[in-house]
């Protein structure tokens, strides 16, 4: 399924209160506004709201004319006054707000259907083709692979223990804990091997199974280089060990020598292993004659109902931003009246006054 995306129908730019562009919905015909409005909000936000003057000079007439009585008009004179300074911005918000509503109300529509369509539509689709046959060769290859790889996590499992053992550490000396403590190679090049049938495509899957295999090899490069810097007495003649012995203090490798090819010989194991087997895997989708791929149909639904999904998200978050600058209005307008409200009631207390003080002294 795809969307058409066309310009309006004279293929002008848009005025601000229409769409700039439409994305029809294949099928059924329906618009959907797809106007960029996070920019226009953001804009009309960061005006600030103007707060008029107070006129003064009609509050005063009012409360010397009517008195009490005309407080309500100063509250409606205000509140004129207020909403004309601030007409061009409340219309624009308030416009903004109700061209949201209806973008709003169109991803959430244009959702549903998505959501529709992806019931509709297979995930996976399975693809019969002639597979190679099993050969003899083949079979020798993978069983040589999974006895190879199990051996050597075996055979490293076992070193490891016995250099737990030999540590002398209390939690150690049972060979079980030992042996349990030194199955890490295994959980590391499981996890190496369940991150290759992650990737779906199987171009890139043989390429992540290449690179497995190059990272085992160059740590086994690695490791044998240690291995013969760390124990030189394998290459070495009878008379040779003894003098080294004699000028070497016994000959004994050095800490740093012992745990750094214990830490490459870790690696080098999961490393290995997990390459034999993401290259069983490879060798046995050559044989299948039935092949599962994901749905391209499916996956081009996907992302687009993840992009109306982060649109739906992003008017919701628009939404509040154009009413909390309503808000912001409102209480802009309230304090205002209630300011000019007060000097409608010192006005009235000053001609209250005066008029009294008058009386007083006409006595």
């Amino acid at each position: 399924m795809k969307s058409e995306v066309e310009l309006n129908s004279k293929g002008s730019e848009a005025r601000p209160d229409e769409p700039i562009r439409r994305v029809r919905h294949g099928g059924n015909g329906d618009l959907y506004g797809s106007r960029e409005l996070s920019a226009e909000i953001l804009a009309v936000c960061r005006q600030p709201v103007q707060t008029p003057p107070v006129d003064v000079k009609f509050i005063q007439a009012t409360a010397r004319a009517r008195g009490r009585s005309g407080e309500q008009d100063v509250r409606d004179y205000s509140a004129r006054q207020f909403g004309h300074e601030n007409a061009e911005l409340e219309g624009q918000t308030c416009h903004l707000e109700k061209v949201l509503d209806m973008e709003a109300a169109g991803a959430a529509r244009h959702c549903q259907e998505l959501s529709a369509a992806m019931e509709k539509t297979p995930a996976k689709i399975v693809h019969h083709r002639e597979g190679q046959p099993w050969t003899v060769f083949s079979r020798v290859t993978v069983t040589c692979l999974a006895v190879l790889s199990v051996v050597g996590l075996a055979v490293g499992i076992n070193t490891n223990a016995t250099v737990l053992m030999s540590t002398g550490i209390p939690a150690f000396e049972q060979p079980l804990r030992a042996y349990l403590y030194s199955m890490v190679p295994i959980l590391l090049a499981t996890i190496i091997k369940c991150l290759g049938s992650f990737i779906e495509s199987e171009s890139i899957r043989r390429k992540y199974t290449f690179v497995v295999l190059g990272t085992g090899v160059f740590l086994g490069v690695v490791w044998a280089a240690s291995f013969a810097k760390t124990f030189p007495g394998f290459t070495q003649s009878a008379a040779e060990i003894v003098q080294s012995l004699t000028t070497s203090n016994g000959g004994h490798p050095t800490e740093s020598s012992s745990g750094w090819i214990v830490f490459i010989s870790i690696l080098t194991e999961a490393f290995c292993a997990a390459g034999c087997w993401l290259m069983i895997q490879v060798i046995c989708e050559r044989h299948q004659k039935t092949v599962v791929e994901p749905n391209p149909d499916y996956e081009s639904l996907q992302v687009e109902l993840d992009a109306w999904g982060k649109r739906r998200n992003e008017n919701r978050r628009l939404a509040g931003q154009l009413t909390g600058k309503l808000n912001a209005i409102a209480d802009a307008r309230k304090h205002f009246v209630e300011h000019c409200v007060g000097h409608f009631h010192a006005a009235l207390k000053m001609f209250t006054d005066n008029d009294g003080l008058k009386d007083f002294l006409n006595q």
